[in-house]
């Protein structure tokens, strides 16, 4: 690919960065932005007023061994996306399947907290909708470190480990993530691209 790079005659690099280059353009970070009003996404999925926790894996299907436990946070209400059906567990929990009519970014703009792993295009979309982040650590993936330094300094978010997330005790910590509320919203670097 470096052979590819090499023949650009403009280049542009988006936020979060794994390394600086020279470029023509600099900008923040390139998202899908939300088309729903955070109160209609809100009144669309019955969340009934609780706080929301929109857990995302990018489409990657995973069984969770917390489940259970998400029942009886009844002040919360889960949204887990990339399930395989879409439906009501108990009173707080939605599953929502890969394809799911619900548009991400405007489940993100919905949520009080986003939880997600370090991935380019959730953490964008977060940073644009000025989401409250809890990204999880990817080990073996290049992007990781940068991505989870991304979300503490400049989203002021959280990162947590593999282990942790699938373990469930990231639950334990849930309301010390609601408690930043040093949000900002970032401007979409697909402008400064335009």
């Amino acid at each position: 690919l470096e052979t590819i790079y090499d023949q650009t005659t403009y280049r542009v690099q988006t936020e979060p960065l794994c390394s600086k280059t020279d470029c023509d353009l600099n900008c923040g970070p390139i998202a899908r932005r939300p088309r729903t009003l955070p109160e209609k996404t809100k009144k669309t999925i019955g969340s009934g007023g609780r706080k929301i926790v929109f857990v995302t894996l990018g489409g990657i299907p995973s069984s969770l061994p917390f489940i259970d436990r998400l029942k009886k946070l009844d002040d919360f209400f889960f949204i887990l996306a990339g399930q395989k059906n879409s439906c009501r567990y108990g009173k707080n929990v939605l599953f929502l399947p890969y394809r799911s009519p619900l548009y991400h970014p405007d489940l993100i703009a919905a949520a009080d907290l986003v939880v997600c792993k370090s991935g380019y295009s959730t953490i964008a979309e977060c940073s644009i909708a000025g989401a409250r982040v809890c990204s999880i650590g990817r080990p073996g993936f290049a992007e990781s470190d940068f991505i989870g330094d991304f979300v503490q300094n400049r989203l002021g978010g959280t990162v947590i480990d593999y282990h942790e997330f699938l373990d469930g005790s990231w639950l334990n910590r849930l309301e010390s993530f609601l408690v930043t509320d040093n949000r900002t919203i970032h401007e979409n670097g697909a402008d400064a691209v335009a």
